[in-house]
């Protein structure tokens, strides 16, 4: 078990690097505060009041136009107004720290908002912002490790023979940080009595994608290709001659029906359903406005309407009748090809979404005027304590609206570097082969695998009794990749892998057509 070779020694550069470098140097700062980002400040006491006497002046002198009056004592008014904008700007933070003053505005007042490059200054200050920093962080240094693995072991040492696979554990640990933050955002909808709306949302996601979840887990294989029967036979093989050697059991069928795992799997896909709820409708929101600011850029349109689109690809390429029958079947591409390309696929457009971060960020920032505008088409008052929470709650939440944009994005992405990993899946296929090769040799894989775990599980039971905690630590590795071998992995991985992007699509689609048809 070579475990300290390669890769431990990039496991201690890397890890160094992330705890003494982030501090002072953050990806996750630099893509936030070096794109050219603009957030809209709340306007003050001092500047509601200009606009509000400005607004009478107004009305004023169009009066004094009509009754042909001299307007002398406006004009100096409106000079004196201009000339204490800059003195109004430099209060502004001193007025925070104030008692606040409580006055009526009217809503139909024209009011221009004062804006500002994003810093980060402005950033440290927000809600999940410590969380965002780190997950960008982690989740550049887990690529990064990743791909090094795999680089080095693909084109130096030719496999990675029984070594154990380093980026793996860096991979869930970044799983683990992405639920962690989806679980945290979304039981803030379940505390407190003001969010009963988003409350009701999540727990309506629940039931409809465990409801879709057990429909599709009764499909047939030969529709949907996850390959859950021949993982789920493999796995009960396996474990039951597992425990059957070691004298756990003796006689059993296996350690858990195929129901049963169905059921959990069920309830996993509603989770996930749920928690994906309001990351989708927030994806939805920043696309709808993203198309209405990219209408002069024909190329940028085009961009936002694949990044959004492409997800059905993914969808479409587990469907058996449409993907594999075309590519491999009508078009002779291997099967090891056609998998390659379904995971390659998957990266390209992830990274074509990570790529459009700012721009769907700066469409959310944008949405302060928008709340100026369709305030201006409402008739009544509002206090100006109300209009300023209005247009800080959206720089406030930055943060969150971030997380809800990239939480998703990694998910699919660390489950589909695990997929690759776990199901021993390739980059580059086998274009060199013939179809007949191609397919003859991932039948000899599957009776490789099959063979080598009935003879590990055969020689399990180690009668000595001098056996160091080295020996013991690596039959419990061994016994372990005998169970969960790369058949069961790929299947329950691809699965999650599939609901887990189909989900992330289906709800913004329905996010989208809620902004395109309801909203106001």
């Amino acid at each position: 078990m070579a475990v300290f070779g390669f890769q431990l020694l990039l496991t201690i550069i890397v890890l160094s690097i992330l705890n003494k470098l982030s501090p002072k140097y953050s990806f996750a700062r630099w893509i936030l505060t070096k794109g050219g980002l603009i957030r809209y400040l709340h306007p003050t006491n001092e500047q509601l009041k200009q606009a509000i006497q400005q607004s009478k002046n107004d009305e004023l002198q169009q009066q004094q136009s009509i009754t042909g009056k001299n307007s002398n004592s406006i004009n100096q008014n409106n000079h004196h107004q201009r000339k204490n904008y800059r003195k109004n700007r430099r209060n502004h933070h001193q007025e925070e720290h104030t008692k606040p003053e409580t006055f009526y505005v009217p809503k139909d007042l024209r009011l221009m908002l004062d804006s500002e490059p994003l810093t980060l200054f402005n950033l440290v200050q927000l809600p999940y912002y410590n969380e965002l920093q780190w997950l960008i962080d982690f989740s550049i240094s887990t690529v990064l490790v990743y791909f090094l693995t795999e680089s080095y072991y693909t084109f130096i040492r030719n496999g990675m023979n029984d070594e154990y696979n380093l980026s793996i554990v860096w991979c869930l640990l970044s799983l683990g940080f992405v639920m962690k933050i989806l679980c945290s955002i979304t039981a803030t909808y379940f505390r407190g009595e003001e969010s009963i709306g988003e409350r009701s949302i999540c727990i309506v996601c629940f039931c409809i994608y465990l409801l879709v979840a057990m429909i599709i887990l009764i499909a047939d294989e030969e529709t949907l290709e996850f390959g859950l029967l021949d993982a789920y036979r493999n796995f009960s093989t396996n474990a039951y001659h597992l425990l059957q050697t070691q004298g756990v059991i003796e006689n059993a069928y296996g350690p858990s029906s195929f129901l049963m795992i169905k059921f959990w799997l069920a309830i996993i896909c509603g989770l996930i359903g749920a928690l994906f709820a309001f990351p989708g409708l927030r994806i939805a929101q920043m696309h709808f406005d993203s198309l209405v600011y990219s209408k002069g850029n024909q190329f940028l349109t085009i961009m936002l309407h694949l990044s959004f689109v492409s997800p059905l690809f993914i969808c479409l390429a587990w469907i058996k009748p449409v993907a594999r029958y075309y590519f491999v079947e009508k078009n002779s591409i291997s099967s090891t090809t056609f998998e390659s390309g379904r995971l390659i696929l998957i990266l390209a457009i992830l990274m074509l979404r990570f790529c459009l971060f700012r721009h769907y960020l700066q469409s959310y920032l944008n949405i302060a005027p928008q709340k100026i505008s369709y305030l201006r088409k409402q008739t009544g008052k509002i206090t100006n304590i109300d209009i300023q929470k209005l247009i800080a709650r959206v720089g406030h939440y930055l943060s969150v609206a971030s997380l809800q944009y990239l939480t998703p994005l990694l998910l699919c992405l660390f489950l589909a570097l695990l997929t690759k990993s776990t199901g021993d899946y390739r980059w580059t296929g086998t274009l060199w082969l013939s179809t007949n090769e191609s397919t003859l040799m991932d039948n000899d894989t599957m009776i490789v695998d099959n063979t080598n775990n009935t003879s590990h599980l055969n020689s399990t039971t180690i009668t000595n009794e001098d056996k160091t905690a080295e020996d013991v630590a690596r039959l419990a590795l061994t016994l372990l990749r005998d169970v969960f071998n790369p058949i069961v992995l790929r299947g329950f991985m691809g699965f999650l892998l599939w609901w887990t992007c189909s989900c992330w699509f289906f709800t913004s689609v329905v996010g989208f057509i809620y902004n395109n048809y309801f909203r106001i």
